[in-house]
């Protein structure tokens, strides 16, 4: 008995002092210009998350999939949609899952998540919210707020 309660309590620190890999949460704002119906544009990130090198400052943006889910009312239409980002340094790409509601008369409001990364964002993760509006007839503006850290 003494000697499994040793051992469970030996157990118990070593798990303890075990370093923890992963960065706290930094802020980031990505600001993403996007062809409409094109699939393809740009993106600007800013904040404490760029400053840290969790993420590159700017980039190419690419729609990779898309779907609706349910049925268009009268109100909205649930759009989920997969996003690859492309550094313009050369130092990886990441993924991003978004799922939004899209409003009538035209609003988009919804959420992104990073789901993967290659190059330096092997192990980036964050999430946040995302707006979008037509800036004019051929582009959309897509701006997201949220946190990243890497584990």
């Amino acid at each position: 008995m003494r000697i499994s309660l040793t051992l469970a309590l030996i157990v118990a620190l070593v798990v303890s002092v075990v370093p923890a890999s992963a960065s706290s949460p930094v802020n980031v704002t990505i600001v993403s210009a996007m062809v409409f119906l094109g699939d393809t544009g740009a993106f600007e990130a800013s904040g404490p998350a760029v400053e840290a090198g969790l993420i590159c400052p700017q980039g190419d943006v690419y729609d990779t999939a898309y779907r609706s889910a349910g049925s268009k009312s009268k109100r909205f239409l649930n759009l989920f949609v997969h996003k690859l980002f492309v550094c313009a340094d050369g130092s990886g790409s990441f993924e991003m899952d978004l799922n939004l509601k899209i409003y009538s008369p035209p609003r988009t409001m919804g959420t992104w998540r990073i789901v993967e990364g290659e190059g330096a964002y092997d192990r980036l993760h964050g999430n946040g919210k995302l707006t979008a509006h037509r800036e004019d007839e051929d582009t959309v503006i897509d701006l997201y707020t949220g946190r990243l850290h890497i584990d």
